[in-house]
């Protein structure tokens, strides 16, 4: 009895150990997700929210799908790939290139996540497309272009999987860089998710939140990548991250969680609200680049 309880502590640490050195599965982890959310449901239309409605149903908020597309990875692993861009950050490669044939290669797990996006925004659009199968790829654009907006999502530094292989130490514990990103910058305040939206949005002004709807997502999948360039890859030589590396890159990570929400908002009103004004430009549309 003594040897099986041995045995599996011994499968239980490792799972656990393991875990710290994975690549990245996630994005901003379930709570950034649904402070996205938040933030773009209370920026989109009238227009917008009934046909969401519609698609949805009744009663369910932005929030309370945000997290969908990480749910059913596991039952649908060819979207792995769908949740980022593995953009190179390396001396010898221009950090603000992408190139498809490169960093969004057709794989058995699928390509990019701004290729994902496209296709979902014709499915969402598609007369043809059955009740489901619209709901369906409305709700991985909720989660998508959220993660999208986590700068290790858009970068790589050699093949580590968006820092998922980088070890570092958060204060006193164990973790890796893309984790540090995903979640725990995010929890440290330890707010909940309503004050934590109105932090961000009392600490920004209109005319900030109205700017930052402007673009395309491949101008804000480059923006994330310099981020991670800059910011989020310069750690100390120990890699021990504490209350420096937090104080430089919480300003960083709370302005990517606002751009998230406003731009979530900006692509829900193209796709559903008249196409005039400042809604008449395609958010999703991916700007022709050289190869």
């Amino acid at each position: 009895m003594k040897t099986s309880m041995r045995a599996l502590v011994c499968v239980v640490l490792s799972v656990a150990v393991l875990s710290c050195y994975s690549t990245p599965a996630f994005a901003w982890g379930r709570k950034g997700h649904r402070i996205v959310a938040t933030i773009a449901e209370q920026n989109i239309s009238d227009q917008t929210h009934l046909r969401i409605k519609q698609i949805l149903g009744g009663g369910v908020t932005l929030a309370d799908v945000a997290n969908y597309a990480d749910d059913v990875r596991d039952q649908h692993p060819e979207t792995y790939n769908y949740h980022f861009v593995d953009i190179p950050i390396d001396n010898n490669v221009n950090d603000d290139e992408y190139k498809p044939s490169r960093d969004c290669k057709m794989k058995p797990k699928g390509d990019c996540v701004l290729a994902a996006l496209s296709r979902y925004r014709d499915k969402v659009l598609s007369p043809s497309s059955t009740p489901e199968q619209r709901a369906d790829a409305l709700k991985f654009i909720i989660h998508l272009v959220g993660d999208m907006h986590q700068p290790l999502h858009c970068a790589e530094r050699n093949n580590d999987g968006g820092g998922g292989g980088v070890s570092v130490t958060w204060f006193t514990a164990n973790a890796n860089l893309h984790s540090v990103w995903d979640s725990l910058i995010i929890d440290r305040p330890h707010l909940s998710d309503a004050k934590f939206v109105q932090g961000l949005i009392n600490g920004s002004t209109a005319q900030e939140r109205a700017e930052m709807r402007e673009g395309n997502i491949l101008q804000w999948a480059l923006e994330a990548h310099r981020i991670a360039g800059e910011s989020a890859y310069k750690l100390p030589h120990d890699n021990k991250l504490g209350t420096q590396y937090y104080n430089d890159n919480w300003p960083l990570v709370h302005r990517q969680l606002l751009r998230g929400g406003m731009r979530l908002a900006r692509v829900l009103d193209w796709l559903f609200a008249p196409h005039t004004g400042p809604n008449s430009d395609d958010p999703l549309l991916l700007v022709a680049v050289s190869e």
